[in-house]
Parts: C-alpha cells; sequence; structure tokens
C-alpha cells in the first residue's frame, strides 16, 4: 500500500509544477514555458527517485534526446530556407 505521505508530497510537487509552468508561460511566452517544462522535469524526477536512483539520469539522458532532435530540426531549417 502506498503511504500517505509520498501521496501528499508527490500532489505538492505536482501542484509546484503546475504553477511553475503557468507562472512561466504568462511571463516568459512559449520560450518560458519550455524552459519550465524542462526543470520541473528534473526537479520532479530528483525528488522522487526510486531507491536505486535512475529517474533522474533517466531524465536528464530524455532531455539531451529532445535537445538534439529540436537543434538537428533547427539546423536543417538554417540550411534550406525556403
Amino acid at each position: 500500500m502506498i503511504a500517505r505521505a509520498r501521496v501528499s508530497r508527490a500532489l505538492v510537487s505536482m501542484l509546484a509544477c503546475a504553477i511553475l509552468l503557468t507562472a512561466a508561460g504568462y511571463l516568459f511566452g512559449p520560450r518560458g514555458l519550455a524552459v519550465s517544462a524542462a526543470l520541473g522535469l528534473l526537479w520532479l524526477a530528483w525528488r522522487h527517485d526510486n531507491e536505486v536512483g535512475v529517474c533522474l539520469p533517466l531524465a536528464v539522458l530524455f532531455l539531451i534526446v529532445v535537445a538534439v532532435m529540436c537543434l538537428l530540426l533547427y539546423l536543417m531549417l538554417i540550411t534550406h530556407p525556403r
């Protein structure tokens, strides 16, 4: 059974990330929303890491993969303009 403290800690973390995402979206626009989403994912992975300790490294690797794909799309855009 899941402990009540773990559930409340997870709910508080998700609420804090939702508030951060909303505030960054209103204050800084889409770029702030993207940066706060990445930081929120890393913060959640760090805060709720499992006993083995693999959640944070996997979250970092996931963000690196997404960043490389975005960089490649951007480079294709600037090398092949229409």
